[in-house]
């Protein structure tokens, strides 16, 4: 799955901290509950939906959203709730300066094993 984290007021986050964009990247696969996903879509491993979402200082997920559905509730709903099930993501790095962070999650079928 692609993932792209954007500081606040720009600035490349995912070189800076790619240890930390690596810990969403597990957190978000491990809390990915494929077999929620129709059968069908699944076999055919075509899905891909791409959700946004903001992780503040502390960790906490908020701003949600279904950027780009994938034609499929079943996978759009899975990868949403991916991210509804994490209490949250550890603090965003301490020499980090700005308050919150946003993200956008590719949940792509074709890239699973």
């Amino acid at each position: 799955s692609g993932v792209a984290v954007q500081g606040e007021g720009g600035g490349d986050f995912a070189t800076r901290y790619g240890w930390y964009v690596e810990s969403v990247k597990r957190a978000i696969s491990q809390n990915w509950i494929q077999t929620s996903i129709d059968p069908s879509i699944r076999a055919a491993r075509r899905a891909h939906s791409v959700v946004t979402f903001r992780i503040n200082r502390n960790g906490t997920v908020t701003n949600i959203r279904l950027e780009t559905p994938s034609g499929n509730r079943s996978m759009d709903d899975s990868a949403t709730r991916a991210l509804l099930s994490i209490d949250k993501f550890p603090t965003l790095p301490s020499d980090y300066s700005g308050s919150y962070v946003d993200v956008t999650f590719d949940f792509d079928l074709s890239s699973t094993h």
